[in-house]
């Protein structure tokens, strides 16, 4: 974090998630005190854990169960394709699974 000369700005570079928070300006003289607060919030692009790829192999008849964890804040909108084309919204969802 820096300061301007002036102590008019603070400076942050390369923001992380821990800098959340609620910051506050205080002007004082011997006449008063003023204050501005700034209610920081940092938002995270989805980032997957785990491989990027990964390949299965499984018997026929048996039942898959494919799992996507990301991390992300806000959370994100998901949606699954297939051969690059999405999967129809009329699928059951079961929390978090596509039942086909």
């Amino acid at each position: 974090m820096q300061i301007s000369l002036d102590k008019t700005q603070l400076v942050m570079v390369g923001i992380q998630k821990d800098a959340e928070g609620t910051y506050t300006c205080v002007a004082r003289n011997p006449a008063g005190q003023a204050t501005r607060e700034f209610d920081v919030s940092v938002i995270v692009p989805p980032s997957i854990i785990g491989k990027a790829v990964e390949y299965i192999s499984i018997v026929e008849d048996e039942s898959l169960e494919l799992e996507c964890d990301f991390e992300a804040d806000p959370i994100p909108e998901i949606y699954w394709s297939k051969d690059g084309a999405n999967i129809d919204d009329s699928v059951q969802v079961n929390e978090s699974c596509y039942i086909f």
